[in-house]
């Protein structure tokens, strides 16, 4: 900006002469426009972006939301200088400062602070007042003003959509536009120039418009970063918006008004007769999208914010809105400009940033930050949401990792992984982050707006790939070991489709999909990815927690099913079926110390699968750097959705047997609080309403199959509605603690609970022929009260006799007396009943009480080892029921050779990516 009065000129009277402006109360004669041109020349014609930051110096800050930890020093201001003596430079479009040079000691010039007058509020913006002209040729300068309005308080204007450079991207500052009663000179490019004159009223009127480049002081790094994020309210709230694609395609009405159409009319209207400018071929509107105008990141939100649009081409102008899209019959995605067809007052809420990257990340900007800052706008703001403000103070690396950072963490959009630079990362960069050069990083994503389709595609899909598992799983019949599929829940939960539909001669396929939307989040360790994420603000590093599944050193194959991936680890198979045109999984995971991880998706992740593979390469560390951290370090090499994964392991137990496939099923989101949960439905399934308290005995026996039923009468010979779950159930504790050789065994669980429920009852242990055996003694009145019980028990055989009988005496059999009509008569004093406790224990196992028992201990068998469990026996949880912190141990049970081949675990590591 240029003031050419003297100082001391109060009220300047501006006369033109000859193309020459002159003061005629100071006698200033304004410099000429080639005099302006060389001297800006001279100083400097770009602006500087700060270089990015060497490895391990990044001090990253921006945005402000997102958990940054620092674990080295570095410098203590956020805002160093980022100048160097060899900046990256380029012209800069839109929010970027166009003329913007190194500050001179003190402050601002005063010829700024003349037009601009203070800073902007938050609330306020400038618009311009662009006056009439009288002149037939349109040859007078361009005179405006600038007036600040408030945004709820301001009078119907329009806003320009145009590029800087044009069409021949020639974005130097070239012609004057004068500006205010000093009429001080501030030059734009030839573009911008142009499309005032157009603009500008002829012989009558005034036009309020708001044109970035001159309604915002480039010169003020606050107010620009301020109004830039307000641009796509601006835009908003213009009664329209009009588009300015250059003198070249643009011409005067021939007549005194243009002519309008709607842009769906535009093929028809051009192929016409007339309105398209010389040397300007015949149009339609596919090639029209083609022009660079459409192609420049900060129009979409300028198009895609404003209600109405008017896009004049020769000497007509064509209207546009949010039906223009339903009145074109138009395969969007094969034209110049996809994202044009949301044209009309669209938005995206704040957790879409990553869709709404996907949707632009292919558009050009003169500097690469504003392939960020340029989208902003699209973003309508929600309540307790900051909205992302721009900051031209910080690298285009700052820029990048900050604002993926936000995505990943803040807004738990963990598909920004699936774009990842991986291995490609540029020295400094982190795996974890897409990288701006790559035009497949974000671009190269599927839509996301077929999500109904693509699950059915992805149960129908899920048959080839077992068929392939299954025809594996038959050649191996000549092997001395059997192959068992095991397949690992990574289907969306909320799907209940039966998959006989898919499956129908399939019997053994069996997947079990169990909601997880009830878990606390702060109890949820497939979740706690999120809540324990960091990034290192020296090195961009991200630190978080995923749960790790396998390890492997081979490269990946591929099958002769599409996205069928075997990676093999003797004697063992891992299959990886990846969504439908995934990653090419053997061509991108090289050999190597290779880990497998899974993530659980959430947030703006809705439409996509909801859990993600993350396969990286573990880095080596230093003795002193292993010993002090937990952490592991790694590079991320992929990130992609896994349609369905499925495991061959050696069963030596099926050795020699038919090999009729079993599924085996892993969760690998259960947990403690989910298995205590499962397992305690079962032992109080005679309550409807699953509570402990109430159930006795008589109800347990009752809900039960009459071997197991008998089994319990004849072991309590008393008034069993007396006797409560809580006071019975031990025995089954220490009928498994037996079988793992741990005490209290049964028999000592046994007498103890008699001794206090049934004190009348006599009860020991003697052997018989080298077999243990449990002896009851039982008064005349129990003797024949309870007398029938043990005469219909078949599966435990009880013998009995007289108390009173001489030892070595002969015990007789229950049943062979029931049998025996002549022998079936009630005890006519105490008895002695004898039963063998193997035979006993054989059937206790069949009860639900000991499979809850019993289940309950195998499926925390892994996690007992690793020390992750309570101090409590399986009963003691049971009765206990969950608590929230049992979601925090993972529960998984991996077979023992899937385990050696693959060091498979499925629980959650902290994890360092760098």
């Amino acid at each position: 900006m240029t003031s050419w009065h003297h100082t001391s000129c109060a009220t300047p009277e501006v006369i033109v002469e000859d193309d020459t402006l002159r003061c005629e109360t100071c006698s200033s004669v304004a410099p000429s426009v080639r005099d302006l041109a060389a001297q800006r020349a001279a100083r400097s014609s770009s602006i500087a972006i700060p270089p990015d930051e060497l490895p391990g110096q990044m001090n990253l800050w921006w945005p402000p939301g997102v958990p940054y930890e620092s674990r080295l020093t570095h410098v203590d201001d956020p805002l160093r200088d980022s100048r160097s003596d060899s900046p990256a430079e380029v012209v800069l479009e839109h929010g970027a400062p166009q003329e913007l040079e190194p500050s001179p000691a003190g402050g601002q010039s005063p010829s700024t602070t003349s037009v601009y007058g203070t800073a902007l509020a938050a609330d306020e913006f400038r618009l311009l007042c662009l006056y009439s002209t009288d002149d037939e040729d349109d040859s007078s300068p361009l005179h405006v003003t600038l007036e600040v309005y408030q945004h709820d308080d301001c009078p119907e204007y329009e806003a320009v959509s145009y590029t800087w450079g044009g069409e021949n991207g020639n974005s130097t500052p070239c012609r004057p536009i004068f500006i205010g009663p000093r009429w001080d000179i501030l030059l734009q490019t030839k573009n911008c120039y142009d499309m005032l004159r157009y603009l500008r009223p002829w012989k009558r009127g005034i036009r309020m418009v708001w044109v970035d480049a001159i309604c915002i002081n480039q010169d003020d790094p606050t107010e620009r970063a301020q109004q830039v994020a307000k641009m796509g309210m601006i835009y908003q709230n213009c009664s329209r918006v009009f588009v300015y694609l250059g003198s070249n395609i643009v011409s005067r009405p021939t007549r005194r008004h243009p002519a309008r159409y709607g842009l769906h009319e535009f093929d028809q209207v051009m192929g016409g007769t007339g309105g398209v400018p010389d040397g300007v071929t015949r149009l339609n509107l596919r090639k029209l999208l083609t022009r660079r105008y459409f192609s420049r990141v900060w129009v979409i939100q300028e198009l895609l914010r404003s209600r109405n649009a008017v896009i004049p081409v020769g000497d007509t102008q064509f209207w546009a809105s949010n039906l223009t899209a339903e009145y074109l019959d138009f395969d969007w995605d094969s034209t110049a400009a996809p994202w044009l067809r949301f044209m009309g007052g669209s938005s995206f809420h704040q957790n879409e940033l990553l869709l709404a990257l996907r949707r632009t990340w292919l558009c050009e900007a003169s500097d690469p930050r504003d392939r960020i800052f340029g989208i902003l706008g699209l973003l309508r703001s929600s309540e307790g949401q900051d909205s992302l403000v721009p900051d031209y103070r910080i690298s285009t690396r700052h820029t990048f990792i900050g604002v993926f950072a936000h995505i990943l963490i803040n807004f738990g959009v963990a598909s920004v992984l699936m774009s990842a630079s991986g291995l490609a990362a540029p020295p400094g960069y982190p795996s974890w982050a897409p990288h701006w050069e790559s035009s497949r990083a974000l671009g190269g994503s599927r839509s996301l707006d077929d999500s109904e389709e693509l699950t059915e595609k992805r149960f129908k899909r899920a048959r080839p790939a077992w068929m392939h598992v299954r025809r594996n799983l038959c050649s191996a019949d000549t092997t001395p070991v059997f192959l068992s599929p095991f397949s690992l829940q990574l289907w969306m939960p909320e799907l209940a489709m039966p998959w006989n539909e898919y499956l129908p001669e399939q019997d053994h396929w069996n997947i079990c999909l169990k909601s997880r939307s009830s878990v606390p989040e702060e109890y949820d360790p497939g979740r706690s990815w999120r809540h324990s994420a960091s990034v290192d603000s020296s090195t961009g590093a991200l630190t978080t927690r995923l749960i790790h599944l396998f390890q492997f050193d081979a490269s990946p194959s591929s099958t002769e099913i599409t996205d069928l991936y075997e990676v093999i680890a003797e004697p063992c198979a891992l299959y990886i079926m990846t969504e439908e045109g995934g990653p090419q999984l053997d061509a991108l995971i090289p050999p190597g110390p290779n880990h497998l991880f899974c993530l659980e998706k959430e947030g703006g992740d809705a439409d996509d699968p909801d859990y993600l593979l993350v396969f990286m390469r573990e880095l080596e560390s230093g003795p002193e750097e292993a010993a002090a951290s937990t952490v592991r370090s790694f590079k991320l090499i992929l990130c992609c959705p896994c349609d369905d994964m499925f495991l061959l392991f050696p069963d030596k137990q099926h050795a020699g047997t038919p090999l009729t496939p079993e599924w085996h099923h892993i969760s690998l989101f259960h947990t403690l609080y989910c298995a205590i949960s499962e397992y305690g439905e079962r032992i109080t399934w005679p309550r409807s309403d699953g509570a402990l308290d109430g159930i006795t005995l008589h109800d347990v026996i009752a809900s039960l199959q009459s071997h197991s039923a008998n089994v319990l009468r004849t072991l309590f010979p008393g008034p069993r509605q007396d006797i409560a779950l809580q006071d019975f159930i031990p025995i089954f504790q220490g009928l498994l603690n037996e079988s793992y050789g741990q005490e209290p065994g049964f028999v000592e669980a046994y007498i103890k609970c008699l001794h206090e429920m049934l004190p009348h009852i006599g009860v020991k242990v003697t052997v018989h022929d080298t077999d243990p055996c449990i002896e009851l003694t039982l008064m005349r009145e129990d003797a024949a009260e309870y007398w029938w019980s043990y005469c219909n028990d078949d599966s435990v055989l009880w013998h009995w006799r007289y108390t009173s009988a001489a030892p070595g005496s002969e015990w007789r059999s229950c049943l062979t007396d029931k049998l025996n009509p002549p022998n079936l008569k009630l005890p006519s004093e105490s008895v002695s009943l004898r039963a063998s406790i193997q035979r006993l224990t054989e059937v206790m196992e069949g009860t639900y009480f000991y499979h809850a028992l019993r289940s309950l201990r195998f499926a925390t068998a892994a996690a007992r080892v690793r020390g992750e469990l309570p101090n409590e026996d399986e009963l003691t949880m049971l009765m206990r029921g969950p608590r929230p912190e049992d979601y925090l141990v993972p529960l998984r049970h991996w077979p023992p050779a899937v385990v050696e081949s693959f060091a498979a675990d499925g629980v959650p590591w902290e994890v360092r990516i760098v």
